[in-house]
């Protein structure tokens, strides 16, 4: 069967194409269908091809793309010197990647297509006629040779970024007779001069923007690699989303007190920039806003900020301090994302929240204090910080969201508030220098792999109020000897407890809860006890051996033996659970004294016998009641 359609992306990354002829056979032409055919030097169109197929980004980035050609009986499409246009030749469609030098646009062309020009690295010089009266957005994109530009008389519409990332362009003309655009400088303006539309990509070192001007565009200043500073007046009051997006020679740049309001994106990737200025009229910060400035060693926000948008300060990778607003009611998502040498914050008392990946490896904190206005932690939020030592967490925090702490792998202390309720999936995942956690009373579920690869935590505790052990929650925990868990728990996932190869003690309070296959795959030494009037035990649990757990006196700490003129030791049980000290005299009969009775507060308490001195030879016991 004949072809009829090439589908998107049929062709992507092709690189051992040179040249491909489209058959009269086919009708369309999908999205990206010889995208990046880095060798691809010629196309043939065929007769049948229809519209949007030649616009859909069928040939982007094929930079050896010298030419193409339609064939002559196509009623979309025609080509002109190897540049596609429709069918009149009023519209100028692409022109090939790898086309070089100086061309002249046809007379006949009326409308300069979106991206028609973009990436076209090799040409030099571009002439557009006074036929043409739409430039489309992105038009002259990346078009790295051009060194100027003319924009005719009769052009009324340019769209956006239509001569943005040139970096070599370093005028942009316009006629003179032109009603609705200005050059002034080669810089292009409207024709009240009170709107900044592009600078051309290749301008350099100083430029001040003229007083007339109150909005700076869109991207209006994006990748001026060379400019090193720019003198915003007080007669701008708004200034474009990612206006200065990429200025990476951009040093030092002070925002008038005329704004209220910084975009997204405004100063993302000013990678030089060293000195921001931001008055106390702005009350918001964009997302994105200051991302990736990578030599921002800190900034003053004024206390008028109540909003900071997600990203505003990511990868900000020489911010070393910052201080945030106490108007500002959320930390958002992303905000400090790879601020690797953020060491002092303080987190205010006006925050509620604290998005996802808020401080996502943030290498140079060590410890941080969350307060009780804060209720909400998001997804990573403190994931990767890889000096993080300290952590006390407010009682208004009721939820872990997953990977909260994940390898925060120097994190040796965590004091969790009183109200959590539900501690996420791998929350402290890959925690490897904890060595030991409480967890609060209110806790219901702890989810999947939250603990896992804590290689250095020993003994766990799980407060009553827990039901639910999720997948591999302890898995990977080498160091672990023993767990303790409540009689609430009534489920076990898989792999809840496996490859914790050093543990020898697993104590439940309850009844034998559900257990998944392999929730202890791997504890060779592992045994696992139950309580006196517990149910549903066996000689085994979950493929491991079962004992009964009861009550043990220590013998081994500094408690043992005389205190205070008596004579005592630690006891070891479960909370709630009645102990019985008895007392003989002679081993090789089975008269035993009870000495007291205590019904255990906490798992474990002190033993003292005040008669001791009367029985020099007395011997003794603990049970349960």
């Amino acid at each position: 069967l004949p072809v009829d359609a090439i589908g998107d992306y049929a062709f992507q990354n092709k690189n051992t194409l040179t040249s491909i002829t489209i058959p009269n056979t086919v009708t369309s032409v999908g999205l990206g269908a010889f995208a990046y055919c880095s060798s691809l030097t010629n196309a043939t169109v065929g007769s049948s091809v229809t519209y949007p197929s030649l616009e859909n980004g069928a040939f982007h980035s094929c930079r050896s793309l010298a030419a193409i050609t339609v064939s002559a009986s196509n009623t979309f499409y025609s080509s002109l010197d190897g540049v596609v246009f429709d069918k009149n030749q009023a519209r100028l469609v692409l022109c090939p990647r790898a086309r070089a030098g100086a061309y002249i646009i046809p007379n006949s062309v009326i409308e300069i297509y979106n991206a028609a020009f973009a990436d076209c690295g090799n040409l030099t010089s571009v002439t557009v006629p006074n036929s043409v009266t739409l430039i489309d957005g992105r038009a002259f994109n990346s078009c790295n040779s051009l060194g100027s530009l003319t924009i005719p008389d009769t052009v009324t519409n340019i769209g956006i970024l239509a001569f943005a990332d040139s970096t070599n362009l370093t005028a942009i003309n316009v006629g003179q007779l032109n009603s609705n655009y200005l050059s002034v400088q080669g810089v292009l303006l409207n024709k009240n001069q009170d709107l900044l539309i592009q600078c051309p990509g290749g301008r350099a070192g100083n430029y001040t923007i003229p007083n007339t001007v109150t909005n700076i565009g869109y991207s209006a200043f994006s990748s001026c690699t060379s400019l090193t500073n720019v003198i915003i007046p007080n007669s701008v009051i708004s200034i474009g989303e990612s206006a200065f997006y990429g200025c990476s020679r951009l040093a030092s740049i002070a925002i008038p007190n005329s704004i209220s309001s910084i975009a997204n994106g405004i100063f993302s990737s000013c990678v030089s920039l060293t000195n921001i200025t931001i008055p106390d009229t702005v009350t918001n910060i964009g997302n994105g806003a200051f991302g990736f400035c990578a030599s921002l060693p800190g900034i003053a926000i004024p206390g008028s900020v109540t909003r900071i948008g997600s990203g505003a300060f990511s990868t900000c990778t020489n911010l070393t301090n910052v201080t945030i607003p106490s108007g500002v009611r959320v930390i958002a998502d992303s905000l400090f994302y790879g601020c690797t040498n953020l060491a002092g914050l303080t987190i205010p008392g006006s925050i509620s929240s604290i998005g996802d990946m808020a401080f996502r490896n943030c290498a140079g904190l060590t410890n941080i204090s969350v307060p009780n206005s804060v209720t909400n932690l998001g997804i990573l939020a403190f994931a990767s910080c890889s000096r993080l030592a300290s952590v006390t967490l407010g009682n208004g925090v009721t939820r872990l969201g997953e990977s909260t702490f994940r390898d925060c792998v120097n994190l040796t202390n965590i004091v969790l508030g009183s109200g959590i309720t539900n501690i996420g999936n791998s929350a402290f995942y890959g925690c490897k220098s904890l060595a030991g956690i409480t967890l609060p009373g209110n806790v219901l579920s702890i989810g999947s792999s939250a603990f896992s690869y804590c290689t250095n935590l020993t003994t766990v505790v799980i407060a009553d109020s827990v039901t639910n052990l999720g997948y591999e929650v302890f898995g990977g925990c080498s160091s672990l000897v023993t767990a303790i868990l409540p009689s609430s728990v009534t489920n076990i996932g898989t792999l809840g407890l496996s490859s914790c190869f050093n543990l020898s003690g697993v104590y439940f309070r309850g009844n034998a809860p559900s257990i998944v296959g392999g929730a202890f795959d791997y504890d060779y030494k592992v045994i696992v006890y139950y309580l006196p009037g517990t149910t549903g035990w066996s000689g085994t649990f979950g493929g491991r051996p079962t004992a009964l757990w009861r009550p043990k006196a220590i013998t081994s700490d500094t408690s043992f033996g005389i205190r205070s003129n008596r004579f005592g030791f630690v006891i070891l049980w479960a909370n709630g659970m009645n102990v019985v000290v008895e007392g003989g005299t002679n081993l090789s009969n089975s008269f035993w004294t009870s000495i007291r009775t205590n019904t255990l507060a906490g798992d474990s308490f002190y033993f003292s016998d005040v008669d001791w001195t009367n029985y020099p030879n007395r011997f003794y016991r603990v049970r349960s009641q």
